[in-house]
């Protein structure tokens, strides 16, 4: 028989025995996918043998928690967790893990996770702090989206991929360190921050860069994100950008004006999108502006686009509401403007009209067959258009809240082949209360039409006569006097009117009908009608009462000069009260002497010259004979062959070649001194900035010479 402590020890190896098959059999109980609750926090299966791992999942599957059970305050992940007897590591976050945990402050994430998925921490609006541990390579799309307390944060070094939206509308994030693995930035991943300040990369990383603040590619041939706070407003972009990507400079607020580099290609799409630009000008070298890249700038006045720009993605400048003027390099072969207004190439598509532009009223011309989309979108100084029978396309919103318009010539024949996409073309409009005029017999047509019927239509009234108030009018010298012109019918559509003069030395018209008699003689004055080009004249007579010009008399009438002299000649025109004492000053041998507006003769070289004075009325003239010597006391060329200046002619910059140190001076034409220098042996540079013709005076002791030089 078995003693006592043999069969109590017998039965404690039975007891151990059956325990450690329980606890394997609860074991192999577990699965993959399956979730469960520990201490408040849940949990996902995702690898069953050993070393077992799990991810944070949410309460409800990828969905957040939708009742008060949820993580709230100051959170610390751990690194293991049991479950069924089980020890497992956790590595992940999974997707949603903690959206829409509003009470979340702070969270502690251990250094066993390697990955947080999509919407982790989405909405989380009150999660301050959290630090990301060096264990994690992968962040996913939009896990910090909307967590609006965040301040900074630290990628770490291990991370190599970074998803879409990361960081979206986290409006007071300021600061975000970026590590030396990270190889992969999704999109958008810094829209909607506010208050962002500065992004700061590992000098190590050999994907990425930062330079005050600012992300760049490593080479810096892109510029990835402006930071939305930085205090600069006038930035240049590194000469070698070659590339704006998506959203670089999106809504920067403070940057005023922007200076792109001659390497830039691409301008991506929302690269400036609501920044605070003032103006733009767009380099030779880039080729495609994408979309909405400067839309919604409130403060953009005026574009220039340079000449290499083929493709413009849906209109860059759309909500753009201050552009007054689009300016196209004449060189470029896909587009132009016209009148500050931008279109394609061949003139056939009006595709921006800038909506700050002052004038109330446009034409847009016959060439074009397309309105393009938002084309006139809220151009509130805009009341009456003319749309020519040559456009046979109308895209979206063509005219979106152009609130101002109060009246619209259309001269579409045919309305029904006109062609529309998914929008009203004249979405804003108060059709109601604006005039619609359309050729004569097409009201009907007109009204069969959704985006037309609305409008107070009316059928054109075409003018049919123009009478002017006089034919004729007989009008002293300097005398005014306002023509009247009368349009019939008085309803006529288009009443408006041009005016001209056949003779205008005689008299002039202005756009009222307001005539200036200038000078004797006849003019015909003929206004037009803009509508059929019916036209009225009037014969001007202008007559002159003051005393004709009869003669003009010079002081003196011979003289002789020494070169490089100025001596003023007066010329007397008779009567003392003619009507027009301006005269007329000519030298009939420049080379010799010449004589300026006023009379003024200047001495060139020896010779003789006549100087003739002519009236303007009448063509009275006199004559002074000049003649013009070397003045005996003057200091005689010694030794001129060794002297050089050169060139002469010259655009400014000259030399003085010289065989010995002497001085320099120079002289204008009319005797003023310019320079007075010392010279060195050999080549002297000279400069004289201001066109005329120079006198130039070198002495040494081996030479004394006077040289004449032109700059141009």
């Amino acid at each position: 028989m078995m003693n006592k402590p043999v069969q109590k020890l017998r039965i404690f190896l039975l007891i151990a025995l059956f325990a450690a098959i329980s606890s394997n059999v609860e074991a192999q109980a577990i699965a993959l996918g399956e979730r469960f609750e520990k201490n408040n926090m849940h949990y996902k299966i995702t690898k069953e043998t050993a070393p077992m791992e799990v991810e944070v999942v949410s309460k409800l599957g990828n969905f957040p928690y939708w009742d008060s059970n949820h993580p709230a305050g100051d959170i610390i992940i751990p690194k293991q967790v049991e479950h069924k007897g089980n020890t497992f590591t956790v590595t992940n976050l999974g997707s949603g893990a903690f959206g829409y945990c509003t009470g979340l402050t702070s969270i502690k994430i251990p250094e066993s996770v390697k990955a947080v998925k999509y919407r982790a921490f989405y909405r989380c609006s009150k999660l301050k702090q959290i630090v990301l541990p060096d264990s994690l390579e992968l962040i996913e799309s939009s896990v910090f989206t909307n967590c609006n307390s965040l301040h900074s944060i630290k990628i770490p070094n291990l991370v190599t991929e970074i998803g879409d939206r990361l960081f979206r509308s986290c409006d007071s994030l300021q600061t975000v360190e970026i590590g030396e693995s990270l190889k992969e930035m999704g999109q958008g991943i810094f829209t909607e921050c506010s208050a962002l300040k500065e992004i700061i990369v590992s000098q190590k990383n050999k994907k990425y860069s930062s330079e005050n603040g600012i992300l760049y590619n490593k080479e810096k041939t892109k510029i990835l994100k402006y930071p939305i706070k930085s205090n600069v407003s006038d930035f240049r972009l590194p000469n070698t950008i070659d590339q704006i990507p998506n959203s670089a400079f999106r809504d920067c607020k403070s940057l005023q004006s922007v200076t792109i580099g001659e390497k830039v290609k691409i301008i991506g799409d929302f690269s400036f999108y609501n920044s605070g630009l003032h103006s733009i000008k767009i380099p030779d070298s880039v080729q495609t502006i994408g979309e909405r890249a400067f839309g919604k700038c409130d403060s953009l006045s005026r574009i220039e686009i340079g000449k290499s720009v083929k493709e413009m993605r849906d209109i860059p400048f759309s909500e753009s509401y201050a552009i007054q003027s689009i300016k196209v390099h004449e060189e470029n072969k896909y587009f132009l403007s016209a009148d500050d207004i931008l279109f394609n190439k061949n003139k056939t598509a009006l595709l921006k009209y800038p909506a700050d532009r002052k004038k109330t009223e446009y034409s847009i011309p016959e060439t074009v067959t397309t309105i393009a989309w938002i084309a006139f979108s809220n151009s509130n100084h805009l009341k009456e258009i003319t749309i020519p029978n040559s456009v046979n396309k109308m895209e979206d919103n063509a005219f979106l809240n152009c609130k101002s318009l109060t009246t619209i010539n259309c001269h579409i024949e045919n309305i029904s082949k006109v062609s529309y996409e998914s929008y009203d073309p004249f979405t804003g409009i108060d059709k109601a209360n604006c005039k619609l005029i359309v050729p004569s017999g097409k009201k009907a047509d007109y009204q069969k039409i959704v985006y037309w019927k609305d409008f107070d239509i009316e059928e054109i009234i075409h003018t049919t006569s123009i009478k002017l108030s006089k034919n004729t009018k007989t009008l002293q010298v300097n005398q005014k006097y306002i023509l009247t012109a009368t349009v019939k019918p008085d309803s006529a559509s288009n009443p408006n009117i041009i005016w001209s003069s056949d003779n205008e030395t005689v008299a002039t018209v202005e756009a009222n009908g307001l005539v200036t008699a200038l000078s004797e003689g006849t003019a015909t004055i003929i206004v037009t009608t803009e509508d059929g080009g019916y036209t009225d004249s009037c014969k001007v007579t202008v007559n002159n009462t003051l005393e004709a010009v009869t003669g003009v008399s010079l002081t003196p009438k011979k003289l002789t000069m020494k070169e490089s002299e100025s001596v003023q000649l007066t010329a007397t025109v008779e009567p003392d009260n003619a009507s027009n004492n301006e005269v007329i000053w000519r030298s009939n041998n420049e080379a010799v002497a010449t004589v300026d507006a006023n009379g003024l003769v200047t001495a060139l070289s020896e010779g003789t010259t006549i100087i003739t004075v002519t009236t303007e009325d009448g063509n009275k003239t006199d004559t002074c004979a000049i003649t013009v010597t070397k003045d005996a006391t003057d200091i005689q060329d010694l030794n001129d062959s060794q002297v050089c200046i050169y060139p002469n002619p010259s655009n400014g910059q000259f030399f003085a070649l010289v065989p010995a140190s002497g001085k320099l001076e120079v002289t204008h034409l009319t005797g003023q001194k310019i320079q007075d220098r010392s010279l060195k042996t050999g080549k002297n540079k000279i400069n004289i900035t201001q066109a005329g013709i120079y006198f130039i005076y070198l002495t040494g002791k081996e030479y004394r010479t006077v040289k004449k030089i032109i700059v141009k």
